[in-house]
This record gives C-alpha cells, sequence and structure tokens, in this order.
C-alpha cells in the first residue's frame, strides 16, 4: 500500500455562506461529530502511515483537533499553507513533505470506495488517476464535471456523462508541475495534464456525496450512515473490560482485566471502531455521579492513549431499573443510536458481553455475540478477529 494521503482542508467553503464563516467546512457537525472525522476514519481504512491534512482557513482548529492524532493505523499530520495558493498550489506544501507517490482526497466528500477499489488506482502509467463516479445532478459546468473515458484516458467533453469523485492517485511526477505559485487543482492543472493524455480515469459504481452546498449538507445529516460501513466491537464495560465488582465507581476499585488494553489495541490496528455499551443503573440509584463514570472513561483511555488508541465513545444507560427506560439493555437503543452515529455495519460487527441482557440485546439488534471467556482477553479477541471462533 501507499504510505502516505493527504486532504485538501484549506478551503472556506463559500457557497454554505454564514455557515462557514466560524468553521471551516470539513469541520461541520453531523451526528455530533465533524464530518472530516467520518472521512478520517474512511481514508485511514485503507492502512496509509501518514495522512497530511493540508490547512489554510482557521487551520489552528485543525491542529487542535487532529493533528499528531492516530486514526486505525495511520498518523495524521498537519500542514499549514502560508498564504492561500488554491487547491493546487496547496500541494507545494506537501511537495516539502514527501518525494513518493501519493494518494489526494478533497475534504468535503465522501467516495465509499473498497480497498480494492483504491488497488486499482495504483496500477497506472499516468501522472494521475482520477476515481470516477456518474454525473447525478452536476451541472457540466462545474469543475471536471462532464468527463469521457476511452480506455482509462480521460477527456474533457461537454457530453462526457463522468465527473471527478474527489480521489486522485498521484505519482511524484506531479511535483514537477507544482510550484508555489497559485494554482487550481480542478480548473488548471487536471484539465492541461488531460489534454495532454496524462490523465487515467477509472469508474467506479458507488456511493458517492458532498457537502458542498445548503441541500446536500442537509441531505448527509441525514443519510451519512447509508455511505460507510465501518466494523466495530461493542464491548460491555463491568466483567468484560474490567472487573464486576458491583457499581464500580472508584479508581482504587476499578481493576482492567488481563488482556484488554492489548485486545484493544489489536483491534484498532484491525480497523475497527471500539464503542462500549454500558449499563450503569448506579447513577440512577445515586451510588455514583455521572462525573464519577466519566473519570473511569478518561482513566481507560488514558491507558491506551500510548499509540492514540482510544475508545471511540461510551454509551450508557443511567436509569434506575424501574424507569422502564428505552436505552437499558436488553433494549437496544443505544446499539442503534452508536449504529447510526458511527456509521456500523452490523454484518461486520460483534458485541462481547457477560449476561443474558447482553447476548439478548445483541440478537435484538442482529449483532453477533459472544460471551466474554475467563481467558486473556486478548486471545478471545484475536480468535475472534481472525475467525477462529
Amino acid at each position: 500500500m501507499t504510505k502516505y494521503a493527504a486532504i485538501l482542508v484549506g478551503g472556506r467553503g463559500k457557497r454554505l455562506g454564514i455557515i462557514t464563516e466560524k468553521i471551516p467546512k470539513p469541520l461541520i457537525k453531523i451526528n455530533n461529530k465533524e464530518f472530516l472525522k467520518y472521512l478520517l476514519y474512511h481514508i485511514a481504512s485503507y492502512n496509509f502511515k501518514k495522512i497530511f491534512l493540508i490547512c489554510k482557513y482557521k487551520s489552528n482548529l485543525f491542529f487542535k483537533k487532529f493533528n499528531n492524532k492516530t486514526y486505525f493505523n495511520s498518523k495524521i499530520i498537519c500542514i499549514k499553507e502560508n498564504k492561500f495558493k488554491d487547491t493546487g498550489g496547496a500541494l507545494f506544501e506537501l511537495k516539502k513533505k514527501i518525494n513518493d507517490n501519493f494518494f489526494l482526497f478533497n475534504g468535503d466528500s465522501i467516495f465509499n470506495l473498497s480497498i480494492n477499489d483504491i488497488n486499482k488506482l495504483k496500477k497506472t502509467k499516468k501522472i494521475a488517476t482520477i476515481a470516477l463516479t456518474k454525473r447525478k445532478h452536476y451541472s457540466s459546468n462545474q469543475k471536471l464535471s462532464s468527463l469521457k473515458v476511452n480506455k482509462n484516458i480521460i477527456f474533457l467533453s461537454k457530453k462526457g456523462k463522468f465527473m471527478n469523485g474527489g480521489v486522485y492517485y498521484f505519482t511524484k511526477e506531479i511535483f514537477q508541475f507544482i510550484s508555489e505559485s497559485r494554482l487550481s487543482l480542478e480548473k488548471e492543472l487536471l484539465p492541461n495534464l488531460i489534454c495532454k493524455k496524462l490523465v487515467n480515469g477509472i469508474y467506479f459504481n458507488r456511493k458517492f456525496v458532498d457537502i458542498g452546498t445548503k441541500s446536500k449538507l442537509k441531505f448527509i445529516k441525514n443519510n451519512v450512515h447509508k455511505y460507510l460501513n465501518f466494523k466495530c466491537a461493542f464491548l460491555d464495560r463491568d466483567g468484560v473490560i474490567n472487573e464486576d465488582t458491583g457499581y464500580v465507581f472508584k479508581l482504587n476499585k476499578y481493576k482492567i482485566l488481563p488482556g484488554v488494553i492489548k485486545a484493544i489495541r489489536y483491534l484498532k490496528k484491525k480497523n475497527y471502531l471500539v464503542i462500549v455499551i454500558t449499563n450503569q443503573s448506579g447513577i440512577g440509584r445515586k451510588y455514583y455521579t455521572k462525573i464519577d463514570f466519566d473519570k473511569l472513561c478518561n482513566f481507560l483511555n488514558n491507558k491506551l492513549n500510548k499509540d492514540n488508541d482510544l475508545i471511540e465513545e461510551f454509551f450508557f444507560c443511567p436509569h434506575h431499573p424501574r424507569n422502564n427506560c428505552k436505552c437499558r439493555k436488553p433494549k437496544t437503543f443505544l446499539v442503534e443510536k452508536a449504529v447510526k452515529e458511527w456509521c456500523v455495519s452490523k454484518k461486520l460487527s460483534f458485541m462481547i458481553g457477560d449476561k443474558v441482557s447482553d447476548k439478548l440485546c445483541a440478537k435484538k439488534s442482529k449483532i453477533k455475540f459472544f460471551y466474554k471467556k475467563k481467558i486473556n482477553f486478548y486471545k478471545q479477541i484475536f480468535s475472534i478477529v481472525n475467525n477462529k471462533i
């Protein structure tokens, strides 16, 4: 796999008007998570060693939220443009960091390509290869939105039925065409290379969406889970992650079980989201508070923080059982909420618990279930991930 990828996140997104006056377009929140966070998990699943964010507009926000963080196996590195040089000129900053072939992604769109699709883009003898999608609901006057393909060679055409999908593979020779001058990737650089027959194009029948306009942004806020499908390990807490001694809330009583830290790190290396689903009726019974619960969550993530292998989120039910709430396992509300917010594929995921309520919750949610075994947790996770049990 190519070591490097870069994402263009420097633009403001003027078509969104007042929405992007205070926040860059890639940081607009979808289901309480930045759009870029979804995109980073998606791109990191291709197993790049480093992913560069090329920033300009409000770059400090990207550095604060993402710089030197790790998503699955990919380290995120933010690069700041000294001055706005448009999308092509922005690659001049990347030229300073690498001298190798690389993938480039637009920071305001998702093209749900598989790992096999990504590998197909690499099989080129041209300087650039573009992942193409069908032109639907897009004007032919937009950037690279009217393209023809003949034997994988792209041609500009007013009647072309293909458009740029915002995913590019470049050989390092592309840097010969990059200078510190202002240059548009889609309006100038790529059209010039296309005219010289130096650009390949491959059409993929995959879902494509962007957030470039208010109507598209509204659409993706309700439908992002239809465009991504991450695999996830859903874990109960007490009895799976830590010893269950009854209403655990004090740090000196919180004992992480053998192999848990190693197991979670292994899951992240295998590109699994890790989400905790736990009943915490001790909060409703007034034995402890949400602040006490949060302290234990932070303690666990601090243990994992060596490689930034953090648990994505802790979903918990704080209610007393007599409340008959919708979020207490074996009811499925928390699982379904996590599935929607994190774009989880149920077919690719599994749950581990130690109680019948966990099993019933998984069964109702149509997610594969395993009881926590008494063996070292890493050994159990290794067996599940590698289909040995």
